[in-house]
C-alpha cells in the first residue's frame, strides 16, 4: 500500500485520473456486496462499516490533496495511516465472518 500507490502510476504513466482509477477500483467491492447481501447482516458488519469509513476518509483525504483543495502537512503520512486502519478493519470483518461461517458447517 505505501510502497506502491496504483493510482499515482496510472495517473504519472497514462495520465488517467485519481478519480477514475477509484471509481474502477469500487466496482469489484459492489459486485462482492450485491452477491453476498445475506453476510452483510450480522454482528461483523460493524467492522466493514469502519473499514469502508476509513478507506473511504483515505481516498477523500487522497483525492482533495492532490486537487490541491486542502492542504495539510504529511498529507500522505496521515493517508496512509487511515488506509492501513481500514485495512485492519476489513481483515477483522473477515476474520470474525470467517469464525461466524466455520460454525455453521
Amino acid at each position: 500500500i505505501i510502497t506502491f500507490k496504483l493510482h499515482h502510476y496510472l495517473r504519472d504513466a497514462f495520465n488517467i485520473s485519481n478519480t477514475i482509477t477509484y471509481l474502477f477500483g469500487t466496482i469489484p467491492f459492489i459486485i462482492l456486496f450485491i452477491n453476498n447481501k445475506a453476510l452483510l447482516k450480522s454482528k461483523e458488519t460493524i467492522f466493514l462499516i469502519i473499514s469502508i469509513i476509513l478507506l473511504g476518509f483515505a481516498v477523500s483525504l487522497d483525492l482533495l490533496s492532490d486537487g490541491k483543495i486542502i492542504a495539510i502537512d504529511n498529507s500522505d503520512f496521515i493517508e496512509e495511516i487511515i488506509r492501513i486502519a481500514g485495512a485492519f478493519s476489513w481483515l477483522y470483518y473477515n476474520y470474525f465472518l470467517f469464525i461466524r461461517i466455520k460454525k455453521l458447517k
